[in-house]
């Protein structure tokens, strides 16, 4: 196995780009030369095309979590993920949504980690290189569990196996540590050994000063629960030589270790004296956010200090000019009572004008609602004057099916004005969602297993847009679940709305079996309806129907 991998990972990734920028910069970050590939990649960006910056700030966001600073790299992995949805990288996006799901773990925010994995996996069927990763995700969430131990090791195994054929060398160490750890919880000492030794053999071939002493001290670790103290020496040693470069986590574990094989070597001066070096990491862990507490403190009682001086300056100030209060105060009573009768008309007089508007703005708005629901039951008219001539007794259910969802798809929108100030704009991810779930729901267990993915950048939009957009969902939706998973397990539904200047963009996608938007069918009223729809918004379309079927409306 070690000569395999180390054959596979002389080689470039498969499914990755080939720039050689970004393999340097993989370099530096595989061998951990993290200040010269920060000072690489500050030297790229200013000259970089916008999918490049894009690449160059993701490996930025890679290096922060690799020294610990988790918080500025989700932060940063968060704008680029909206920046991937506008610009349809769903490459980058799944890469993204991987490691914030490894950044949340390490944030013990194990159901957020699920949730961005979850996304990850979306995707995964597209990008298959990425499934290493993914898997190994898994597999730690997993291993959290004593009941999913198995499963931890089937997906840690998989993951392994997928590294080699698409030359992931991260997803291979890491597959193999996790199954290394879940043999350690297990008591199957020797397997997890064997494990971790083919990870050391790779941390050495890439220098990894900071990984080797961790797996020098889970081999010490198996070896001491085997109660083979004389190997549990050797790698203790070896993992107690690198103890400078690991954090204060690590340092704490190593120097316990050491205590312990001393405390079974009947060495209790060593075992204590190590024990004492524990507690000490330990302390300078804690003293670190004691010494943040205390500069707190500090900063607080200065504060408060000053705050006292100000006071007792205010207090002399205030009582000089008492005294010229007093001396005034009489004199400007009567004028403030004038000046206060005067601001209460003022006020009266505004919100009688305020209400007269009101009531006028409410008239028209009424008159608005009245028109548009008339135009919006003479589509439904006209819906049912072209299915008329067309009826099949035999697919009755359907039909009705098909004309309530798209009154609904009215009435829904209706009910969201009625309960709104403004009814010329509507929220646009609120409504969409709840029409998308209206719309499966119906279909009952034909729907079973569609899965929804909707978001929309923008919060509102005018009503006159969303209208004919609502019923193209309705149309493309139910005609996904008719026709496109019939040969699929699982059905994925993708919406994603978003502005580009004055252009508004509106993508739908599926993984069925795709279908010829463009090719004209006898009896297909849904797709009829569409693009007449499509034509009262003067909007233009792009469709695909390779690995399902993708449409993207842009209108202005």
């Amino acid at each position: 196995m070690k000569w395999t991998l180390f054959l596979f990972l002389t080689f470039p990734t498969f499914g990755q780009i080939i720039d050689q920028d970004l393999i340097l910069l993989d370099s530096l970050i595989l061998y951990q030369q993290f200040k010269t590939c920060d000072q690489v990649i500050d030297h790229l960006l200013p000259d970089a095309n916008q999918n490049k910056q894009s690449e160059l700030n993701f490996r930025k966001a890679l290096l922060l979590e690799r020294i610990d600073k988790n918080h500025e790299a989700l932060e940063m992995l968060h704008s680029l993920e909206n920046k991937a949805i506008q610009k349809g990288n769903f490459d980058l996006l799944c890469r993204i949504y991987i490691q914030m799901a490894l950044g949340y773990e390490k944030l013990n925010q194990y159901s957020t980690a699920q949730k961005f994995l979850e996304k990850a996996e979306f995707w995964i069927e597209k990008y298959t290189y990425l499934k290493p990763k993914v898997l190994v995700r898994r597999a730690i969430l997993f291993s959290q569990n004593p009941s999913t131990w198995d499963k931890a090791l089937i997906s840690a195994m998989e993951a392994v196996r997928l590294g080699i054929t698409y030359r992931d060398s991260a997803s291979i160490i890491d597959g193999q540590i996790v199954q290394g750890s879940i043999f350690y919880k297990k008591k199957e000492y020797e397997h997890s050994n064997q494990l971790y030794k083919e990870v050391l053999s790779l941390h050495k071939h890439f220098n990894n000063v900071m990984g080797k002493p961790v797996i020098y001290h889970n081999i010490a670790r198996n070896y001491l629960g085997m109660d083979n103290l004389e190997l549990a020496k050797k790698y203790s040693d070896s993992s107690f030589a690198g103890i400078q470069v690991v954090n204060d986590h690590y340092k704490e574990l190593i120097f316990g270790q050491r205590a312990e094989w001393f405390y079974k070597m009947k060495n209790l001066d060593s075992a204590y004296a190590y024990q004492n070096a524990k507690y000490s990491a330990m302390v300078a862990n804690l003293n670190k956010e004691e010494l943040v507490k205390v500069r707190t403190m500090q900063q607080q009682f200065e504060n408060v200090r000053n705050s006292s001086v100000i006071k007792i300056q205010k207090i002399f100030i205030g009582v000089a000019v008492v005294l010229i209060l007093i001396v005034t105060f009489l004199s400007i009573k009567l004028l403030r009572k004038n000046r206060k009768i005067s601001a209460q008309n003022a006020l009266i007089a505004g919100q009688r004008d305020d209400l007269q508007a009101l009531v006028e703005q409410k008239s028209v708005l009424l008159k608005e609602l009245q028109h548009r629901v008339k135009n919006n039951l003479q589509h439904v008219i006209s819906i049912l004057e072209i299915q008329k001539e067309a009826v099949n007794f035999s697919n009755m259910e359907e039909l009705v099916r098909e004309n309530k969802n798209r009154i609904h798809s009215m009435s829904m929108l209706y009910s969201r004005l009625n309960s709104s100030e403004d009814i010329q704009f509507v929220r646009l991810e609120e409504y969409f969602l709840s029409l998308a779930h209206l719309v499966r729901d119906s279909y009952g267990s034909l729907a079973k297993k569609v899965k929804l993915d909707i978001s929309c950048q923008m919060d509102k939009m005018e009503i006159s847009k969303v209208l004919p957009l609502g019923m193209i969902l309705v149309e493309l939706i139910s005609n996904s679940i008719k026709h496109a998973f019939s040969d699929k397990v699982e059905g994925k539904i993708y919406l994603h709305v978003w502005q580009e200047e004055r252009s508004f963009n509106f993508l739908y996608m599926d993984n069925g079996k795709g279908y010829n938007f463009n090719e004209v069918r006898e009896g297909a009223l849904g797709m009829e309806i569409i693009k007449g729809l499509i034509q009262q918004l003067q909007g233009h379309v792009v469709t695909r129907n390779s690995n399902g079927f993708e449409i993207k409306i842009v209108f202005q």
